[in-house]
C-alpha cells in the first residue's frame, strides 16, 4: 500500500476492538449454521434422487406410480432450489467476511505508515539537535 495521506485508512479503537470481532464472529457462525444447512440439503437431494430412480423402475406401475414421481420430483425441485439459495448465502458471508479481514489489513498497514512517518520524524529531529 502507498504511503501516500490519500491512501491511509485507520479505523476507530470501537471499531477496530468490539464492531469488527463482533461481525466477524457472527458471520462465521451464519457460515457453520449455512453450511450444515447445505449438507443436509445436499444429503436430501441425493436421496431423492435414489428414490425416484427407484420409483421409475420398480415394480409399481400406472397412476399410482405417476403420483410418486410426480411428488418426488416436486420435492427434488424444492430440495435444488434451497441448495442453490444456501449456496448463494455462502457465497454472499464468505466475501462479507473477506471483506472484513481486507479491512483490517489496510488498517494495519495504515497504522504502520502512520508509525513508520513518526519514527523518521523523530529520527530527523534527533539528527538536527546532534548537528
Amino acid at each position: 500500500m502507498s504511503a501516500k495521506e490519500s491512501f491511509l485508512r485507520l479505523l476507530t479503537i470501537e471499531n477496530l476492538d468490539k464492531i469488527l470481532p463482533a461481525e466477524l464472529e457472527r458471520l462465521d457462525q451464519l457460515r457453520t449454521t449455512t453450511q450444515a444447512r447445505y449438507r443436509f440439503l445436499v444429503q436430501r437431494r441425493t436421496m431423492l434422487f435414489h428414490a425416484l430412480n427407484t420409483s421409475a423402475i420398480g415394480p409399481r406401475k400406472g397412476e399410482e406410480n405417476e403420483l410418486l414421481v410426480n411428488k418426488l420430483t416436486a420435492q427434488l425441485a424444492d430440495t435444488v432450489m434451497d441448495c442453490d439459495q444456501r449456496l448463494g448465502d455462502l457465497f454472499q458471508t464468505n466475501d462479507q467476511i473477506a471483506q472484513v479481514h481486507k479491512l483490517l489489513d489496510v488498517h494495519a498497514s495504515s497504522a504502520l505508515a502512520v508509525a513508520l512517518r513518526k519514527v523518521k520524524k523523530k529520527k530527523i529531529h534527533a539528527r538536527r539537535l546532534c548537528s
